[in-house]
């Protein structure tokens, strides 16, 4: 019931659900079994959803305690928990603690899933996130071609994730003032999606404004307001459909 009130962001709820399942766990099974580490997990996932990050690492602690205690260390259950605290101190903007949780969460996964895999893809690109985010460029870019290598072996060329791979490499050229690049990769990322979801995601949206940055920041202001109002135009057909979704179905006549 937890993961259920969790999913329709009813986290008080989750939470005190998860507690229930807890308390019960806790006296039945003791206090260092695997499932115990599930649950503070669970609690923890909730607590970072919540923005309540400090109990989201108390709680992944936890977890994390017990794993290490009863799992063997290259468990990829125990990588799962230091990725997910990675996440947080990101959240937090603790950027060298989240490199570190997730540099501990890639060292188990090269051992346990091999070089290839999706999960390891998407640490090289939370990586390359945080490395975004300090401003270290130039390892964020390295960061996301490591992921992009592995999204594109296992994924195919036209995977939403690698537009997002695409979009944010594109970021990070925008933030050096490399525009050509940028633009570049930026409509890779809107070739992919418009093939996936024609002209129907929000993420369209986002990408186009990019690339009108770029233009105005190489004076190119009339493919700037083109691509703006591309933008315009996919908010305003999204508009449109949640409104048909919210139209009671007795309002029609």
């Amino acid at each position: 019931m937890g993961n259920v009130y969790q999913h329709q962001g009813k986290y008080d709820d989750a939470v005190r659900m998860y507690e229930k399942s807890l308390k019960i766990d806790l006296s039945t099974i003791g206090d260092n079994h695997p499932s115990i580490a599930t649950t503070y997990h669970n609690i923890a996932s909730v607590y970072d959803d919540q923005g309540k990050y400090d109990n989201a690492i108390c709680m992944y602690e936890k977890s994390l305690k017990i794993k290490l205690s009863s799992l063997r260390d290259d468990h990829p259950s125990i990588a799962q928990t230091y990725h997910n605290m990675g996440n947080v101190y990101q959240h937090q903007g603790k950027y060298d603690n989240a490199v570190r949780m997730y540099e501990k969460s890639l060292k188990i996964q090269l051992s346990a899933l091999g070089d290839n895999h999706p999960d390891i893809a998407t640490t090289y690109h939370n990586i390359g996130s945080v490395y975004e985010h300090q401003g270290k460029y130039d390892d964020a870019i390295r960061m996301y071609e490591k992921s992009f290598k592995i999204q594109s072996s296992v994924l195919g060329d036209n995977h939403p994730s690698i537009a997002t791979t695409y979009n944010n490499m594109g970021n990070v050229y925008q933030h050096q003032g490399k525009h050509d690049d940028a633009i570049a990769l930026y409509q890779r990322a809107v070739t992919i999606l418009v093939d996936v979801y024609l002209q129907n995601h929000p993420d369209l949206a986002t990408i186009y404004d990019s690339i009108a940055i770029c233009y105005d920041k190489q004076n190119r202001h009339d493919d700037a307001a083109a691509i703006r109002q591309k933008s315009a135009d996919v908010r305003r057909s999204l508009q449109q459909v949640d409104t048909i979704y919210q139209t009671p179905t007795n309002a029609i006549h």
